[in-house]
């Protein structure tokens, strides 16, 4: 369940990859993870270079991923349109001309315009740049036939925590932002 309203529509906006040569190292630092911290066993997750189903692993949230879509496209297009409503109210009040020789096709295109802006900014925030890193980080290592711990966390505090843990054994450590 969700404590607040975000854009995104994922349980775990938090996530950290922490790259390991050796198996042992990594279950024990997986191990260390679930004794030293409170972390519930689901969101801690070893991969080894042979795992199936890498990018689902990865990325477990596939219909956090769908409500991400529609909540970053209605919050940010909300958004473009009250902007765009309180800039026509503003101009209007202001008495300028143009806008108030023309009311209703000022008002539509400052609906129109920034709300169109909100939505395309609700498509870029879709794409989840900030775990471009994380992904390849994973991806590359386990190519190389390296070991991955994912922590999935549910806060920023959360993952902090998990990340001064695994900063030491680990070879390489990355987190979203």
């Amino acid at each position: 369940m969700m404590n607040q309203f975000t854009p995104t529509g994922e349980e775990s906006n938090h996530k950290a990859a922490a790259v390991f040569d050796d198996l042992a190292q990594a279950e024990q630092a997986e191990r260390t993870l679930s004794e030293s911290m409170s972390i519930e066993p689901h969101q801690i997750d070893l991969l080894v270079p042979d795992t199936r189903n890498q990018g689902k692993r990865l990325l477990p949230e596939t219909k956090g991923i769908w409500r991400t879509w529609l909540r970053a496209h209605a919050v940010f297009g909300v958004a473009g349109a009250l902007i765009g409503m309180l800039a026509f109210l503003v101009l209007y009040a202001a008495d300028v001309a143009v806008i108030t020789d023309n009311p209703l096709l000022a008002g539509l295109l400052f609906l129109h315009v920034p709300t169109m802006m909100g939505l395309l900014a609700g498509g870029l925030f879709t794409l989840r740049p900030d775990q471009a890193a994380y992904l390849y980080t994973a991806r590359d290592a386990l190519k190389e036939g390296k070991h991955v711990l994912l922590v999935h966390a549910k806060s920023s505090d959360q993952l902090a925590a998990a990340r001064r843990i695994l900063e030491q054994p680990a070879l390489k450590t990355v987190r979203t932002v």
